[in-house]
């Protein structure tokens, strides 16, 4: 069961992070025609610097799940190397889990935020793009990298559980 939810998380990441490309393409025409406007003919897309802000946050969301998935964040390791691979394994599940809790309530927020963003009609300054549907494709994305998460973590405790510590 756990490896089908790991396979379902893998390839919605990957949609995610095809998504993310091609949304970082059109954001990258667009600031190139921008700037070719502005500074070939006098006349830049109105709106490009909210609509970049709009994308960067969508960016960085479809890129999450699938760099947690690959177990590709930055992590520190200055107080695990000089210990034996069961504690390790022991502080590894502790990470998991502080990390599932907090990227949960991180979501959580995402969530509540999309939803108030949705409800007050809140819109961009220059365009009046409404914002509500980057907010919800970013809980969204959160939400797929919470899945991503408990895989982990249930894995990782699965392997402490089975005393395999060589695993860490």
């Amino acid at each position: 069961m756990l490896s089908q939810i790991d396979a379902a998380t893998r390839r919605a990441s990957r949609w995610l992070v095809w998504l993310g490309a091609v949304v970082l393409a059109v954001m990258t025409l667009m600031t190139f025609v921008d700037v070719v406007g502005r500074y070939a003919f006098n006349s830049p897309i109105v709106g490009a610097v909210e609509t970049t802000e709009l994308f960067m946050g969508i960016i960085v969301y479809l890129g999450m799940a699938m760099t947690t998935h690959s177990r590709g964040h930055i992590s520190v390791d200055l107080l695990t190397t000089n210990i034996g691979p069961g504690p390790r394994l022991v502080l590894a599940v502790f990470a998991d889990l502080v990390s599932t809790v907090f990227v949960f309530f991180l979501s959580w927020e995402l969530w509540r935020v999309a939803r108030r963003t949705f409800d007050n009609n809140l819109v961009t300054q220059i365009w009046e793009v409404p914002v509500y549907p980057a907010a919800f494709v970013m809980a969204a994305a959160s939400s797929v990298m919470v899945f991503v998460l408990i895989c982990q973590l249930l894995a990782r405790t699965g392997r402490l559980v089975g005393a395999d510590a060589g695993d860490a």
